[in-house]
Order: C-alpha cells, then sequence, then structure tokens
C-alpha cells in the first residue's frame, strides 16, 4: 500500500487503539487530575513507535522487509534482484536485527507511519479532555459565551470571563419551561435598557452571552438505550446548559471577551454570516415541504432530504429501525450524487467549460452537506466525491478505495472520535463493502446467470427482470456483509428481511428523494410569492400536486418497511458478543472475494473467484459467532433468578428471568400520551398509546429477550405501571397476563380488551396463588387477600383460566385507595428473595403484617416510588433486607421523600436508585450470592458490601 493511505490508516488505528485503551475511563466522568501535556505527547510518541516497531517486525520475521532495489537497466522495473540476508535467518535472530534498523527509520516512510499514528492518538485524547474543561463550573449557575454553529451546540470561546475552549449542549427550553423569557440581560443579570427582544432561541450562527446551569450527560440508562454522554463526547461535549436567559453579540465582542486577537473577529464575522444563511435556507426548504406535504411524509422527507428527523412518525421509524432499513433515510452517497448530477446538468446546459462544470459540482455538494447539518454519513460521501473530482482533474486514475480511506481520515482529522460514531460505522462499513464485494458479486452472479440462460435458447422480456433483481441483490448482499458486525455490536439484532426488502425500498428511496427536493423547492417558491384573496384554494391545490410524487413514494417506502418487520422471521437476537467472530468472518470474505483494485484493473485481468472450500473459514467464525451468542444470551444458571429493574422514569418495569428460559415482566411503566394525528403514520393507533411503552420497555425487553415475557403482570391500572403493557402486548407478545389492582378502572379495561383481541388469557390472582417458572424456583402471591373484603375468586393455582371480576370500587371491599389493591409479589429460587411491593400503601403493609405473611426477602422493591406513607419501620423490619431499589425518575412530588429514605439508613439498609442508576440488574444465587450491576458507572459506590458489585 501507498504511503499515503498508511498515515490514513495509522492514524485511525491509533484513535481505535485510544478507544480500547482511554474510552471507558472518559465516559465514565472527568479523568481525575489534569493530565500533564508531557505525559500526553510521551504517550502518542510511545503508540507510534509501537506501531513502526510491530510493522518492522512483520516484515522482518515474513521476510516482506524491505529489500534493497537495484536497477536492471529497463525502464519502470525496480525489481529486487537479491533477498535481504536477514531473511535467510531463523526468526529470533532475524527480530532482533530487523529492531535495530528502526534508527534508521525517522525520515524513511515508516517513520512517517509512526508519527501519523502518534497525532491520531494525541488528536483523540485532547478531543475528549477538551470535552471535560467545564467540570469546574458543574451544577453552578454561569455566564459562558461562544458562537452557535449548530442550533443546539455552542463552541465556546469564556466561560465566567475565563478563556475555555470547549463546546456545550444548549437547552434553549429550559428557560421557557421555568417562565423566563427570552430577552437580553446585562452580565450583572439585569434588563438592559433599550436592548431587543431576542427569538425563543438564537438561530445558528449567532454570536450569544447565554446564562444557564451546566448539567453533565447521563450514559445510555437501559441496555441498548441511547447514550447521550458518548454522543456527546464523539461531538466534543460533555455537558448540556440548561439556559435562563441570553443576549445576542457581535462577533468583535465574543472575541474579545475570549481574549482572543483581532483578526479573529473577521473569521468569526465570516461563519456567522455562512451559518445564518445555511440555516435560513434550510427553514426555507423546510417551510417548502410544509406546503407541498402533508404531515406524515413531510417528516420522512424532511429526514431523507436535509436530515431533520424530529418530524417523523414513530411507526415510521420503528419499521425502518426494526427491519435494518433505516439507512434508507442516511443522507449519504445517493443525496450527493444527486447535488453533483443537478449541477452538472445545469452547467451543460449553459455550455460551460469542464473546469467550470467540476467547480460548480464541488460547490453545490458542499453548499448540501452545509445544508444537512454534516451528519458523518454525508460527510464521508463528499469528502470521498470532492477526492475523486480532485484526482480525475490532476489526471491520476481514481482508486475507490483509497479514496475511502483518506475521506475517513479527513473526517476523523477534523473530528476524531467520529470513528466511534455509529453513522460513520455503517456508513463506511457499507461504502467498503460495495467498492470491494460488490463487483465481483454482481460478475459471479451475471456468469451463472448468462449460462443458465444460454442452457434455455437466450433471454425472454420476463427473465430480465429477474437479471435485475439478480444485479440489485448482489449489490445488496456486499453491502449487508460488511455492515452485519456493525449492526450486531450496535443493536444486537439481526435483520433477516433487510435483504429483499432493499430491493424495493432503495428504489423507492432514490425517487422519494427527488420528489421530495422538487416538493422542497416548489413550495419554498410557492410560500415566498404573494397570493391574492381567493386563490388560497388553487395554491393549496397546486401544492398538493406537486407534493403527491413524494407522498406517494414515501408512503410506499414506509409501508415496504411495515410489510417486512410484519414477517415472521423478519430479524433475529444476535448477542453483541458476537459481533468480533462474524467481523472475522466479513474479513475473510472481503479480502477472499473482493476486488479493491480501481475498475479499470477489474475489466482488463478480472480475478477468478475462489471455490466454496475457500470460504469454509467464514462458515466457521458464523459457527462461532453463533455459539457465542448463544452463550451470552444462556438464562442463569439453575438455583438462579436475574430481575432487572429498568428506567422508565417515574413508573415501574421489572424484567425477571429464570433458569429455563421463562420470564416475567412486572409492570411495564408508561405515561399518559396524546397522540397527535401523526405520530403513528402510515398506520393506526395503537389500543392504548404511552410513549414509555412504545420507546422504552419495549425495546429493553427485546434487547434483553428478544422476545415478549411469558407473563405479563400488572399491580395494578395505574398509568406508571400499566401503560406500556399495551406496547409490549401489541409489539412483542405475550403468553399471559395477570392483572390486579381494581377491575373496571379505564385503563384496566383497555386491558381486558387487547388482551381478548390478541387472545392473551387473563387471571386476577390472589394471596397464595403461585407460578412456578423453573424447578425450584416459584413467584407467589402474597396480597391482596381474599379475606380483607369481597373474595375475588378462588382459583388455587396460576393454570387456571380467567375469573370474574370481583369489586370495581374501594368503597364495595372496605379499602381506602387503589394502590391497597396492588399486588405484591415475592420471588426466590432457593437462595435471596426479592420482594415486589408494587404502590401499597401504609394501610396493605399493616393488613401483610397483621395476618402474620412471611415478607422476609434480601432485595426489596420499594414501595410506591419511595413515598412518605410506605415502607415504615415495623414492615422494614419483618422484610429485613440487604438492599433496597427504589425505581423513581424526575418528578414534581419530591420523590422518593426524604422520611422514607431516613427510615432505609436507619435501619442500614443501602439503596438504589434508578433516577441515579439507571437500569439495575440483581442476580441472586447459587446459594447467598448476589450481584448488582448499574448502568450508570461509580453509581454503586454506597453498597458497603451489602451486594458485590461487578
Amino acid at each position: 500500500m501507498a504511503v499515503g493511505p498508511a498515515w490514513a490508516m495509522a492514524y485511525g488505528a491509533a484513535i481505535g487503539l485510544w478507544a480500547l485503551l482511554r474510552w471507558p475511563l472518559y465516559h465514565a466522568g472527568p479523568p481525575p487530575g489534569s493530565p500533564s501535556p508531557l505525559r500526553t505527547v510521551a504517550e502518542a510518541l510511545g503508540v507510534g513507535l509501537a506501531l513502526v516497531a510491530a510493522r518492522a517486525a512483520w516484515g522482518v520475521a515474513t521476510g516482506r522487509a524491505a529489500a534493497p532495489r537495484v536497477a536492471t537497466g529497463r525502464a519502470g522495473d525496480d525489481r529486487p534482484r537479491r533477498r535481504a540476508p536477514w531473511t535467510r535467518v531463523p526468526p529470533v535472530p532475524r527480530a532482533v536485527a530487523g529492531f535495530g534498523r528502526l534508527l534508521g527509520m525517522a525520515g524513511s516512510g515508516a517513520g512517517l507511519v509512526g508519527l501519523a499514528a502518534a497525532c491520531g492518538w494525541l488528536a483523540a485524547e485532547t478531543w475528549a479532555l477538551a470535552a471535560w474543561r467545564p467540570v469546574p463550573w458543574e451544577g453552578r449557575a454561569i455566564r459562558v459565551t461562544g458562537r452557535l454553529g449548530h442550533p443546539e451546540v455552542l463552541t465556546v470561546t469564556a466561560i465566567e470571563g475565563v478563556s475555555v475552549s470547549t463546546r456545550l449542549r444548549v437547552d434553549w427550553a429550559a428557560g421557557r419551561r421555568a417562565g423566563a423569557g427570552p430577552a437580553a440581560h446585562a452580565a450583572d443579570g439585569r434588563s438592559q435598557p433599550g436592548s431587543r427582544a431576542g427569538p425563543p432561541s438564537p438561530g445558528a450562527g449567532q454570536v450569544v452571552e447565554v446564562w444557564g446551569q451546566l448539567r453533565r450527560l447521563r450514559p445510555a440508562t437501559n441496555p441498548g438505550g441511547y447514550d447521550e454522554r458518548a454522543a456527546g463526547l464523539r461531538s466534543g461535549f460533555a455537558y448540556e446548559l440548561d439556559v435562563t436567559r441570553w443576549r445576542p453579540l457581535t462577533p468583535e465582542g465574543a472575541a474579545g471577551l475570549a481574549g482572543a486577537p483581532d483578526g479573529v473577529g473577521r473569521w468569526v464575522r465570516l461563519g456567522t454570516v455562512v451559518d445564518a444563511a445555511l440555516a435560513r435556507l434550510r427553514g426555507f426548504l423546510l417551510d417548502g415541504l410544509a406546503v407541498t406535504l402533508p404531515p406524515g411524509p413531510r417528516g420522512v422527507a424532511a429526514a431523507l432530504l436535509l436530515d431533520e428527523r424530529q418530524g417523523l412518525s414513530a411507526t415510521a421509524r420503528e419499521a425502518l429501525a426494526s427491519t435494518g432499513l433505516i439507512h434508507a433515510l442516511a443522507v449519504s452517497g445517493q443525496h450527493v450524487a444527486m447535488a453533483a448530477a443537478l449541477a452538472t446538468w445545469l452547467t451543460t446546459r449553459a455550455r460551460w467549460l469542464p473546469g467550470r462544470r467540476r467547480l460548480a459540482a464541488a460547490l453545490l455538494v458542499v453548499l448540501y452537506a452545509g445544508l444537512t447539518g454534516g451528519p458523518p454519513s454525508v460527510l464521508r460521501a463528499t469528502a470521498t466525491y470532492l477526492l475523486a473530482e480532485a484526482a480525475r482533474g490532476a489526471g491520476r486514475a481514481v482508486a475507490p478505495v483509497e479514496m475511502l480511506v483518506w475521506a475517513g481520515f479527513l473526517q476523523a482529522a477534523w473530528r476524531p472520535l467520529v470513528l466511534l460514531d455509529p453513522g460513520f460505522q455503517l456508513s463506511f462499513a457499507a461504502t467498503a463493502g460495495l467498492l470491494v464485494l460488490g463487483g465481483p458479486l454482481q460478475r459471479a452472479w451475471r456468469g451463472r446467470w448468462h449460462r443458465w440462460l444460454g442452457r434455455r435458447g437466450g433471454e425472454r422480456q420476463p427473465l430480465r427482470l429477474v437479471g435485475w433483481a439478480g444485479d440489485a441483490l448482489a449489490v445488496t448482499l456486499a453491502a449487508q456483509v460488511a455492515v452485519l458486525p456493525v449492526q450486531v455490536a450496535l443493536f444486537g439484532r439481526l435483520p433477516l428481511s433487510a435483504l429483499v426488502a432493499n430491493l424495493l425500498v432503495i428504489p423507492l428511496s432514490a425517487l422519494g428523494l427527488g420528489a421530495a427536493a422538487v416538493a422542497a423547492t416548489a413550495g419554498a417558491v410557492l410560500a415566498a410569492l404573494p397570493v391574492s384573496p381567493g386563490w388560497e384554494g388553487r395554491v393549496a391545490t397546486l401544492a398538493g400536486l406537486l407534493g403527491w410524487p413524494a407522498t406517494a413514494s414515501l408512503t410506499a417506502m414506509v409501508r415496504v418497511a411495515m410489510a417486512a418487520g410484519a414477517l415472521p422471521a423478519a430479524s433475529a437476537q444476535l448477542a453483541p458478543a458476537a459481533a468480533g467472530w462474524l467481523a472475522v468472518g466479513a474479513l475473510w470474505v472481503l479480502v477472499q472475494v473482493g476486488d479493491a483494485r480501481p475498475r479499470y484493473a477489474r475489466r482488463l485481468r478480472p480475478r477468478r473467484l475462489p471455490r466454496a472450500r475457500g470460504l469454509a473459514p467464514a462458515g466457521v467464525a458464523v459457527v462461532a459467532a453463533l455459539a457465542c451468542s448463544a452463550l451470552s444470551l444462556r438464562p442463569p444458571a439453575p438455583g438462579t433468578w436475574v430481575a432487572w429493574f429498568l428506567d422508565v422514569g417515574q413508573g415501574d418495569a421489572i424484567l425477571l428471568r429464570f433458569p429455563t428460559g421463562r420470564s416475567a415482566l412486572v409492570d411495564a411503566g408508561g405515561r399518559a400520551l396524546v397522540a397527535g394525528a401523526t405520530r403513528y403514520w402510515p398506520g393506526s393507533p395503537p389500543s392504548i398509546p404511552d410513549a414509555v411503552g412504545e420507546g422504552t420497555t419495549v425495546p429493553v425487553v427485546r434487547r434483553l429477550l428478544g422476545r415478549g415475557p411469558d407473563l405479563l403482570v400488572v399491580t395494578h391500572a395505574d398509568r406508571d405501571h400499566a401503560g406500556g403493557a399495551g406496547a409490549v402486548m401489541e409489539r412483542l407478545g405475550t403468553g399471559a397476563m395477570w392483572l390486579g389492582g381494581l377491575p373496571g378502572v379505564p385503563l384496566d379495561r383497555a386491558l381486558v380488551d387487547l388482551a381478548r383481541q390478541r387472545g392473551v388469557p387473563i387471571q386476577r390472582p390472589e394471596a397464595g396463588w403461585a407460578w412456578h417458572p423453573a424447578p425450584g424456583c416459584r413467584v407467589d402471591v402474597l396480597h391482596p387477600d381474599p379475606a380483607a373484603g369481597e373474595p375475588r375468586g378462588a382459583a388455587p393455582d396460576a393454570g387456571a383460566g380467567a375469573r370474574p371480576p370481583g369489586p370495581t370500587t374501594a368503597d364495595a371491599t372496605g379499602w381506602g385507595k387503589e394502590n391497597d389493591w396492588s399486588l405484591v409479589l415475592r420471588v426466590g429460587c432457593g437462595g435471596p428473595r426479592l420482594l415486589l411491593m408494587g404502590d401499597l400503601e401504609q394501610a396493605g403493609e399493616e393488613a401483610l403484617l397483621a395476618r402474620g405473611t412471611d415478607l422476609a426477602a434480601e432485595v426489596l422493591k420499594v414501595s410506591h416510588h419511595g413515598s412518605r406513607g410506605a415502607t415504615t419501620a415495623a414492615f422494614l423490619a419483618a422484610v429485613r433486607p440487604r438492599i433496597a431499589v427504589v425505581s423513581v425518575g424526575p418528578n414534581p412530588y419530591g420523590l422518593p421523600h426524604v422520611e422514607t429514605l431516613a427510615r432505609l439508613r436507619r435501619a442500614g439498609i443501602p439503596v438504589v436508585r434508578t433516577d441515579r442508576a439507571g437500569a439495575v440488574a440483581i442476580r441472586a444465587g447459587p446459594g447467598p450470592q448476589l450481584v448488582v450491576r448499574a448502568m450508570v458507572p461509580g453509581s454503586l459506590a454506597g453498597l458497603d458490601g451489602a451486594a458485590r458489585p461487578r
């Protein structure tokens, strides 16, 4: 490989090594102390030297060290005339001799490769350090000066008058939620006389002075959940500023506050003008889509055309993501090619010279990348296009893979940790698969197809469609092979239906892209034109006609994804641990089958494809991946249970797993949701709309189980416990459902109706019931007790069928609250036990104690999110837990209450809270062992030996 690409690859490899060794430290929190610059530089140089040494050792050990080149007298022939002497000695002396050559490599290509590796390590380290620079002001109300390169990202120049170079994510809605108006303020917080009031939030490109409070970004709080801290660190910030007020500044004023030289203001002013112009043009296009498209297709069009996904419906997002077709919305090479083709066509019609046509196409491509906000996929495509055009303009042969490597290097040089971005990884892998593997697979298909046609007397018209589908399938397979390890590592799913669904989704996406561009442009023109009274209806009709092609194609694309997701085997669960073996198999296929040479070289000297037995190692890697996945996803060992307390905000959702692979979901979280008309476009709204159930509970349960639970338990029909149960039944399914609480309340009735529609058996258990999910394991129902009021049925075992509903009001039974009818469950497999209290209040606890119920348990799920009216001292004395879990989120009720926390503290019981620790996993057994894990690093420091964190 040429030295140039080797530099780029060494730079990226050093960033990858940094991610393996240092990323966990920076992701956990700010580094302790301030790292010495000399130490950082020394580490970087050490990485570069290590890479050079490894390269030299590999060359010496394999006999591929650079041999002296001796001229043979023929032009262009510089083949070596003799082997280097160290290639004929044993490996160990050969390696020792090769190491001595490192001293002479400082000015050679290997030395420059090592220097590139050192730069990669240094760039990643300084980028991560810059993101944590605001740590001295964490949690404080501060004043920040900077420029908005993006409406929600502030490039900081000063904090409290101190020069600080960092970035912050900005929450402009925080001030509006707090009731603060978006007006300009003086430095002392008082309104300036005569200062103008700003818009609700400033636009991109503005230089502003902002007051607010710093909040550290949280990591992922659920398995497979969105990691806002990782996303922030990749973009250069680790904090969010909750804005209370702000005022605009002149570029010169911002440069002066930061202590910058006078010339900086000129560049700041230029950047401000460019960013503001791009934001204004983007707004015009979005307004044009609003004029020509209805709300549902408009959200898909905005995502496809401008990478604006806020208006994307939940149904469309879920359908495309679950089937592995979300790439259809990614702004990538297809968009760049469209922009370049448009510019070339226009300039050709204007009879411009070729050089000017290339320049105009390049400028339009850069403009389009700026309009989209610069996601990694479009930056990769833009850089590849510009490099390829530069090579063509210089008269050099274009090597696509080399261009791809350089495009990745340019992105990593601008933003080092972009290599860790999922969008970059998916885009880069798919493009590499298309470039290396697409051609050979198409050639193999065409050869076999033409031979088959030759035996049948030639091609007929209906068979041409089969040939076209085979070509498209070969290209899709090439991209899928390269992307598969990344998909499994990120999402834990193997999209089986994507390979065939792409045959329809990709053409529809291309058609929708062109139609959306026309609709946005035409709509922007219509919106800018003055409309006479009485012509509004005609203009609206014209706008609808202009937007109809985009509406039809984008609706069809989403419906194809929905149909693919409804297939019986649309996707399969595969543990992320299997991604490594899949990467080995994919790399083997790329090396054995792929061809990275330029197109002309492939045509002049095509390579023979390997036989099937040559791909046997890839098959072995796939088998190893499946075995690794099965090992990672195996059920708990005999005598063991695992409980996941999910972070569903102010609500409850506990997932239980047992040794036989059976599972139960106790409550599903949720909150009331007023569903808009387009949230579920193009499908119909669910029976029980709920944002938490659809956006949190269902994805997490799918990630952990790969299917629905065997038993769905609803302790009572409060929205924060039962709201997500409808989404679980509709999207995942369940074997049976237990319903607690008072029958007949609205949410209870809705769940009963939905369960009947889905054919899910409904049972209303009571004290004395038990479910045996595995040998030696049982889930006992401790409450409610029929003796407390009117009997609710007398089925002795959970296997009995649904029973008639009991009382419908509290007065009919003598109980005071709905919460006192919550199901109380105790889970055990012979070792530590788990007591799940639902929302039981003090009256219910007293009833349990009065009946003499055995409440002993090592793990307690604190009742009612830690409210003051539950978890009494007498109750804690009866339970004697080793650890207590409070499922709670941000709330206006002050939960968990300080009195409840004080009672737990006096009893010596450590507390784990989901609002601080994220999702909590507890594994009990075998024996008395209790292992606790939490999603948020460092949140289990206060366990004090009650349970062993891992």
